[in-house]
């Protein structure tokens, strides 16, 4: 449907009608001329091309126009309503000075047909009349169309700034943390002067997940439209932060007050993230000789995510990026977010809806 309000399509699909009538009426009646059959495929061939080529499009509808008007009146086709598809193209595109030559090369045909074909007469105002009814419609159509596709556009736009800013998340929760603790465990090997087979298999562990991120950040770069990347099941990624802190020398207590696997999908996806963003702060920033914790409750209509740990000594907080990003993804669903501070304490409470 974008596709069809955002091309040419409509101009066409309007044009190529007509025609066909006047090809299906020359081929079984003697009443439509060859000369009359042209000027009808001059004509609607130019209003179907407005779609890709405006101007150009609607001087050949005038050129098929001032053919069938040199016709006599009998044979003018059905090609003659073609003038209304240029109106209603440029309407749509919002192009105002098109749409004004577009409305006056229609109004002069209407009229010049109209007087030749039935003189100045109560007929020939009756014809009139509808003839601005049908630019009035088409005047219409165009605006709704217009409409339409200026909404499908700020929900591309919306789309593209969302999947920017989801692209902008995943790289400072996962990305980013892996390369900061690869740097920090690249410092601490040149402080102490050697290398043990650990840090080695740490570096490496590292650079494998940073790796799997950006295959998945490219997949879902290369995603069809519509279609939504795969989402994280929340028992898994609790589990997977858990063991994440224990192998950085993390005491961590996980415990999940709640089935996690009950919890609506899109909740369950945020709360993942959230949870694997806060795991990030808590081995960049937190104290390894403290115990942390990942705590998963169910109230009343509401999941709560809890996640403390002891701030190390000396430790400086990020730019708040990562917080940011969290409180974003959060309210997107009707979540909130919460820090708690207190001297030597850090902890968060993200909460989603339980529908």
């Amino acid at each position: 449907m974008r596709q069809w309000l955002g091309g040419a399509y409509p101009e066409a699909l309007l044009a190529t009608p007509l025609f066909a009538f006047d090809a299906l009426l020359a081929a079984s009646t003697t009443s439509l001329s060859g000369r009359a059959l042209i000027a009808s495929a001059i004509t609607c061939a130019g209003a179907g091309l407005t779609g890709w080529r405006p101007w150009l499009g609607m001087g050949v509808t005038a050129f098929g126009l001032v053919m069938q008007l040199s016709l006599p009146p009998q044979e003018v086709a059905m090609g003659i309503l073609a003038c209304l598809i240029p109106v209603l193209s440029a309407v749509s595109r919002r192009q105002w000075r098109m749409a004004g030559v577009a409305l006056a090369i229609a109004v002069a045909a209407a009229t010049t047909y109209t007087l030749v074909d039935e003189g100045p007469s109560e007929g020939a105002i009756l014809t009139l009349a509808a003839w601005a009814i049908m630019l009035a419609i088409a005047g219409g159509l165009g605006a709704a169309l217009g409409t339409a596709r200026h909404t499908g556009g700020l929900a591309l736009e919306q789309r593209e700034r969302e999947q920017r800013r989801q692209i902008a998340a995943d790289l400072h929760d996962n990305v980013a943390h892996d390369l900061a603790t690869v740097a920090m465990r690249v410092e601490e090997v040149r402080l102490k002067d050697s290398v043990e087979p650990g840090d080695l298999d740490f570096i490496a562990d590292a650079v494998r997940r940073s790796s799997r991120y950006l295959r998945e950040m490219m997949a879902m770069l290369h995603l069809p439209a519509g279609e939504a990347a795969p989402l994280q099941d929340l028992g898994a990624a609790l589990t997977a932060c858990a063991d994440d802190l224990t192998r950085h020398g993390f005491r961590v207590s996980q415990q999940s007050e709640a089935d996690p696997a009950a919890i609506p999908v899109v909740s369950g996806d945020t709360l993942a993230k959230v949870a694997r963003e806060s795991t990030n702060n808590i081995i960049r920033h937190g104290d390894p000789a403290e115990p942390c914790s990942l705590l998963l409750v169910q109230s009343e209509g509401s999941w709560e995510l809890v996640v403390s740990n002891a701030v190390a000594p000396g430790r400086r907080r990020g730019s708040g990026l990562g917080l940011s990003g969290m409180r974003q993804r959060l309210e997107s669903i009707g979540g909130g977010f919460k820090v708690v501070e207190a001297p030597g304490l850090w902890a968060i409470r993200a909460t989603v809806p339980s529908r």
